[in-house]
């Protein structure tokens, strides 16, 4: 068990340095300008994308890499995104703050930019942009942003970066074998969270020679900044002012039909003060509500049906239709799988499971699902079928439409209960 660095109060000469520090596009770090530089190459249009975690494309990272501030010098043959920690630190940030969304575009996905949430972004001065990148990152980012397991306990990235920072030497620094092999750099933040204290200005990295086996990216010594031990030190006291031990409690969110929303600004009152050209705060748009009718796709390995169900069903009256059209018995818990607008999972559960959000108050309108987009309806946690639920359409209106109806299907549902298992259950 890590403890928690006792963080000592603000010096005036830290406060004063934390007043003087100028923002710009690379003051006090490069974040901002390499954060540009990404949304710049995905564009208006967006990029297509490859794999199942809805990462960069492989065959843009070394054309990114070299148009960072500060390129990453990586050797390897074939590099992933991970392998160059910075754009993985920008590509979190970009997911984090709800800017970059994957959507399904015909067979394949697209990297795309939420136009509101752009627009909000593009209203602010660099040093709300920074702050807004600080707060995504420390606050709201989640390892599974960027395709890693999902971690129900995980909190937020606030104590994790602390305790990196306390790590480093404050003289001569650390060397950078020791500090990458450091337990939370590794294991936590996805593994970019040393590059991104160097983004934005919290170290100096000097990098080193790429590895002679793997070619990985290798960092020859760390040191802290002035800056950025102040700064994280305001960071943790400002965290504290929002109630509970600060990097454990998670972070009050906003939350549209039982969704989480991150809101921007959590830190400001605590750090405002010293920055006082922060005055606004990215906001990200709300999702409308979909009337329509909801054509889904529910797929049980081979076997199919096509159910109608208009936006203001819940997920509750669709998880029992899946059920009457697949002729299983509904007296078992369930919950529906997807992942909401920043790529992280969400278990949507059955109304008598104790955490919410629950089927039964989720309007099929209000989901975070794009046509093109699936979710997974898991039932009966014994035996844990799984159907994949496929919205295909979203079309008028139809007052007719009173109950979720079967418009079509192939194929023989398997039996719920083979011969001979409700025997071996008694």
């Amino acid at each position: 068990m890590f403890q928690v660095p006792s963080l000592p109060s603000l010096s005036s000469a830290q406060q004063d340095l934390l007043r003087a520090q100028a923002f710009d596009d690379r003051r006090p770090g490069t974040v901002v300008a390499d954060f540009e530089m990404l949304l710049e190459f995905i564009g208006l249009e967006g990029v297509a994308i490859g794999g199942r975690h809805g990462l960069l494309p492989l065959a843009a990272l070394g054309e990114l890499n070299a148009r960072l501030a500060e390129p990453m010098r990586v050797a390897m043959k074939r590099p992933t995104q991970k392998s160059y920690p910075a754009l993985h630190g920008l590509y979190l940030l970009l997911r984090a703050t709800g800017l970059g969304r994957v959507r399904p575009t015909g067979k394949a996905e697209c990297l795309v930019l939420d136009p509101g949430a752009l627009a909000s972004w593009q209203g602010l001065n660099p040093t709300e942009r920074y702050f807004a990148l600080l707060e995504a990152w420390l606050l709201h980012a989640r390892d599974a942003m960027v395709g890693e397991g999902e971690d129900p306990f995980q909190g937020e990235y606030l104590l994790d970066v602390i305790l990196l920072f306390d790590a480093i030497g404050e003289d001569r620094g650390t060397a950078g074998e020791a500090i990458q092999g450091h337990y939370h750099n590794r294991y936590r933040g996805a593994g970019c969270n040393l590059s991104l204290m160097a983004l934005f200005g919290l170290v100096e990295l000097e990098q080193g020679a790429p590895g002679t086996k793997k070619g990985e990216w290798r960092v020859q010594r760390v040191r802290r900044r002035p800056f950025g031990q102040a700064l994280l030190a305001a960071a943790f006291a400002a965290s504290a002012g929002r109630g509970g031990e600060p990097g454990e409690e998670e972070v009050p969110e906003g939350e549209v039909a039982g969704f989480p929303v991150p809101l921007f600004g959590m830190l400001q009152a605590g750090l405002a003060p010293y920055f006082p050209a922060w005055r606004n705060n990215l906001t990200l748009p709300v999702e409308e509500f979909r009337a329509g009718v909801h054509t889904f796709r529910v797929s049980l390995g081979p076997v199919w049906r096509r159910i109608g169900a208009t936006g203001a069903m819940t997920l509750d009256d669709l998880a029992h239709a899946i059920l009457r059209t697949f002729k299983f018995d509904s007296d078992h818990l369930y919950c529906f799988l997807l992942r909401d607008r920043f790529g992280v999972w969400v278990s949507v559960n059955a109304p008598d499971m104790e955490e919410g959000p629950r089927t039964d108050e989720t309007r099929l309108g209000d989901l975070p699902l794009h046509v093109g987009e699936a979710m997974t309806y898991v039932f009966d946690f014994g035996d844990d079928w799984r159907f994949t639920v496929v919205l295909e359409e979203v079309t008028a209106p139809d007052r007719r439409l009173r109950e979720p109806t079967l418009l079509g299907g192939a194929g023989d549902a398997p039996e719920q209960w083979p011969s001979g298992d409700e025997d071996d259950e008694e």
